[in-house]
């Protein structure tokens, strides 16, 4: 037997995925990396030309009717002395994971199944919504080098038959 959509792992990273591409990286132009943590020497070497970054660690998930999963964000900037950079960047990412035209503030992210056809091309299809239920804020941090750092920890909630 196979799974439901809504409890397909690959669909929810898939929807999450989309989410912050379409609009971290093509509507504000930030840089989006994946499954790695804050700098990492060998990684910046190629990343020069980037003055600021979020990398993106998809984490845990709890399967259930209310399935909860959670991710990192780490908003990374380069030659950011007063770190007013990297306010500006939790201030932009922050926007995009809540809600201020609903009163609970909790944003609702498309939740997709998600199919490659045989061009590759990935195929939507709504199966539902995300809930960002928290986030949590690191303070900033000094990684040296210039580089200053905060880390979001993410928790969403999605309904899912198991």
């Amino acid at each position: 037997m196979t799974l439901h959509a809504t409890a397909k792992v690959i669909n929810y990273e898939m929807s999450i995925r989309k989410f912050l591409v379409d609009n971290l990286q093509t509507i504000e132009g930030i840089e989006l990396l994946w499954d790695i943590t804050v700098p990492d020497p060998d990684l910046l070497n190629q990343m020069l030309s980037f003055s600021k970054w979020v990398a993106i660690n998809l984490g845990d998930m709890d399967r259930g009717e209310f399935s909860r999963a959670f991710f990192e964000m780490y908003l990374t900037t380069r030659n950011d002395p007063d770190g007013l950079i990297l306010t500006e960047l939790s201030d932009t990412v922050m926007g995009y994971l809540s809600d201020t035209d609903v009163p609970h503030g909790m944003k609702r992210i498309q939740f997709y199944e998600t199919t490659i056809n045989p061009n590759n091309a990935a195929l939507w299809t709504s199966i539902g919504g995300i809930l960002v239920q928290d986030v949590t804020e690191s303070g900033r941090i000094d990684y040296g080098d210039g580089l200053k750092y905060k880390i979001l920890t993410v928790v969403t909630r999605f309904a899912s038959k198991v």
